[in-house]
């Protein structure tokens, strides 16, 4: 992500009403807190802390097959991962950001 544009998607997401997540959150909010309980950032109940933190925040997990096509398509027409897409797509087939 551009650094330039996380203070305007911080600010989106403080004010969000509802915060919908693919599944796909859960797997790659803990391996990235793992990476910081494995360098001895953080202890093992901080990560388990951490992790429950950031699940907290997610109003609605969403499976991930509710979001295709329309995630792929847009990693297509972007020219961005589609690991990323399906943060930006809604289940209902419109697309968020």
């Amino acid at each position: 992500m551009n650094s330039a544009a996380q203070p305007d998607l911080l600010n989106r997401l403080e004010n969000a009403t509802v915060l919908l997540a693919p599944n796909l959150l859960r797997v790659e909010a803990a391996n990235a807190i793992w990476k910081y309980q494995r360098a001895g950032v953080i202890s093992t109940s901080e990560a388990h802390d951490q992790h429950a933190e950031v699940c907290m925040l997610v109003h609605r997990f969403v499976d991930e097959h509710a979001l295709f096509p329309e995630c792929l398509q847009l990693a297509i027409d972007f020219n961005h991962l589609v690991y990323d897409a399906v943060y930006a797509v809604h289940p209902e087939s419109t697309i968020l950001l």
